[in-house]
């Protein structure tokens, strides 16, 4: 009698556990699936491109993907490229779903430029503007290098082949007629190597302001750190529309006394046309919801503000306008979806 009882019992025990494994599952996919959205149609996996590791770029989509990711039940992963100008070009022609572009480049691909060999690109949608990225050059203190005048004949390195910095870097120089002694493409980390060495002169980058490769390498040595100055950045910016005028301000970096003029424009967050609607919503609104988790990971996220969302250059994702007019942020007719 005792040994059936017994029996009974662990049939029983193991009758619990499997309802209340299966009360769990059915807990975990009414979460799985928050706010009553229907995820079936959504990629198993979704891939966002940001730059080169060390850039700012990567460092915003590696606190970005996982907050957002978590938030939203999409699988996101971040992938290291070129830099802008490759992410743009690999979200267009579906590469990558998603990925960081800057206004002034994405604007640039609509119509055809040089970078996409003149041809048009239409594949991707704007989901969110978000900090600023800065043009700065550095050097080592003792070079006396302090302009970009003063790189004449120099050895300089313009960041990743396909990178903003790259890019922009090299308009400038022809802009001004300023001609290097040489021109190098290479990620922020290996240029402050040669830099320590004496193997290159000035380092070019394109992204937040104070930039994670120039605080690091002040932490050990004495650096210049300047622009194009207030001048050059006004006739430069009058050219390419999306270009603003930017402050650095004193202090920002090590023995900067003075504030520092130069280039700037918005970094912005594209997708593929093809995405889901109500994917890309989860996204945009989890981007805006979760900004205190971002900005503790990043802290230029403190800089995003729903309302830039006006500043668009390219069309809106038909999903992220749906959450900005519930928001009731008015966006332009130019990049509303047709």
């Amino acid at each position: 009698m005792f040994k059936r009882s017994t029996g009974i019992l662990v049939v029983l025990f193991m009758l619990a556990l499997a309802l209340t494994g299966c009360q769990s599952s059915k807990n975990e996919t009414a979460q799985d699936t928050g706010n009553g959205v229907d995820k079936s149609g959504w990629p198993k996996q979704l891939t966002a491109v940001c730059g080169p590791e060390g850039g700012s770029g990567f460092s915003l989509l590696s606190v970005w993907a996982p907050i957002v990711g978590q938030a939203t039940g999409a699988n996101l992963s971040v992938q290291a490229t070129g830099g802008n100008v490759a992410n743009t070009i690999m979200v267009d022609k579906g590469q990558a779903d998603m990925g960081l572009s800057t206004a002034a480049l994405a604007a640039e691909g609509i119509k055809g430029a040089d970078w996409t060999n003149n041809q048009a690109l239409g594949n991707y949608r704007l989901v969110a503007v978000l900090q600023t990225y800065v043009g700065q050059y550095y050097s080592m203190a003792k070079s006396n290098i302090d302009s970009i005048d003063a790189m004449k004949g120099k050895h300089i390195s313009v960041g990743n082949a396909g990178s903003g910095s790259d890019t922009w870097s090299r308009r400038v120089l022809d802009a001004f007629g300023i001609t290097p002694g040489k021109i190098s493409n290479m990620a922020p980390g290996q240029g402050n190597d040669l830099l320590k060495d004496g193997l290159l002169d000035v380092q070019a980058v394109f992204g937040s302001a104070p930039h994670n490769s120039i605080a690091e390498m002040q932490a050990a040595e004495d650096l210049t750190v300047f622009g194009l100055g207030k001048e050059k950045s006004e006739e430069f910016v009058s050219r390419y529309p999306g270009l603003f005028v930017y402050e650095i301000p004193a202090n920002t970096y090590k023995n900067q006394k003075e504030p520092i003029y130069s280039i700037a424009e918005p970094v912005v967050l594209i997708a593929n046309k093809d995405l889901p609607d109500d994917l890309v919503y989860e996204i945009t609104r989890a981007t805006f919801e979760k900004q205190d988790e971002l900005v503790a990971g990043y802290k230029p996220f403190g800089e995003v503000k729903i309302q830039d969302a006006q500043k668009g250059s390219v069309m809106l994702h038909p999903g992220a306008y749906k959450y900005y007019v519930e928001k009731g942020i008015d966006i332009p007719e130019q990049i509303s979806p047709k």
